[in-house]
């Protein structure tokens, strides 16, 4: 928080408290594991790296019939997700020309 605030500024943080507020209410009313920052180097993208990350989650998601849920900012990512079996239920178009959000989730089938 304190490296946020000094490479943000206290402005900047007070909006993305907002925002997580807001990200909050898209949260499924069940149970459900939230997965969060996932990333992969540039230079591996496209590996299946990410998959290899994903599917011990996945895994124990499915073990304890959990519902995975994301958010993705990332256009390029949501074939991984698809694949993965996660479906997009809603997105936003965040304001001064911010990125997309997907909200996505996985049954634990």
């Amino acid at each position: 928080m304190k490296m946020f605030v000094q490479t943000s500024g206290p402005k900047r943080l007070m909006e993305m408290l907002h925002l997580f507020r807001s990200l909050q209410n898209q949260y499924p009313e069940e149970p459900f594991c939230h997965l969060l920052y996932l990333a992969v180097d540039p230079e591996d993208q496209g590996k299946g790296m990410g998959t290899s990350l994903l599917l011990p989650v996945l895994a124990e998601c499915s073990t304890n019939n959990i519902l995975a849920y994301l958010e993705n900012s990332n256009e390029n990512n949501l074939s991984l997700y698809q694949k993965s079996g996660f479906c997009s239920f809603n997105e936003w178009q965040l304001p001064k020309n911010g990125p997309t959000i997907w909200f996505m989730k996985r049954d634990p089938s």
